[in-house]
């Protein structure tokens, strides 16, 4: 159920950058829980992103490892380190290029994104968004800053345990250049979410009568 859900929650991840005209998918996390699932993994986010590429947007993601990063070249425009910095640069006839810069020394970039928790040394008056990996979304994810700095987790795309019980998706960040201004939206792209629920059964005295009692909790679940 658990691998189900997190690919069913990457394709609606990929429909979502879509379906928002988005310029660019980042993926600040890891996308595998260890090397050696990486080369299987690779395979197939090679054939989810096909989708994304045929339409130019681009796709940056973050490797812990050198042979994570070995495997995620092939099938990815940009491959960063956890910690790293890209410049993202607006070129004539409205693309954009993405490369890994220094945090210092980037460029001709219209703005950096940070990846990590940490902003380094990016000067103060570059426009940055700082995409920090968590277990949890930011508690106010949708937000505007007009300073010119935009801090925020989406989270995983999925949760996988009963302890994981917060709505998981994505981040839209949308950057105005000349204003500075940058506004974050979650939208979501989990396919299952687990919630803990109380009973009180004070009256409940056969199995049938507890069977039901679950069955009506269950359905007014449904409707939150």
């Amino acid at each position: 159920l658990a691998t189900g859900s997190v690919r069913q929650a990457v394709k609606n991840l990929i429909q979502t950058t879509i379906a928002q005209r988005a310029d660019f998918l980042l993926i600040p996390g890891s996308v595998a829980e260890s090397d050696e699932d990486i080369e299987a993994i690779s395979r197939w986010l090679a054939e989810q992103f096909e989708p994304l590429q045929r339409r130019g947007i681009k796709i940056v993601v973050a490797a812990d490892s050198p042979r994570s990063a070995g495997f995620l070249r092939n099938v990815c425009d940009v491959v960063v380190r956890p910690g790293g910095t890209i410049g993202v640069q607006h070129e004539s006839g409205g693309s954009i290029r993405l490369q890994s810069v220094s945090a210092t020394t980037a460029p001709d970039t219209s703005f950096t994104i940070a990846i990590g928790n940490d902003r380094g040394s990016i000067p103060p008056n570059r426009i940055v968004y700082q995409a920090a990996p968590a277990i949890s979304k930011t508690v106010n994810a949708d937000c505007l800053t007009a300073n010119g700095s935009l801090k925020v987790s989406a989270g995983p795309v999925q949760s996988v345990s009963t302890q994981e019980s917060a709505d998981c998706g994505c981040i839209l960040v949308e950057v105005d250049l000349a204003t500075r201004e940058m506004q974050a939206t979650f939208l979501a792209t989990d396919v299952i979410r687990f919630v803990t629920e109380e009973l009180s059964l004070p009256e409940v005295s056969t199995v049938d009568e507890l069977v039901a009692e679950i069955s009506r909790t269950s359905r007014s679940l449904d409707r939150r």
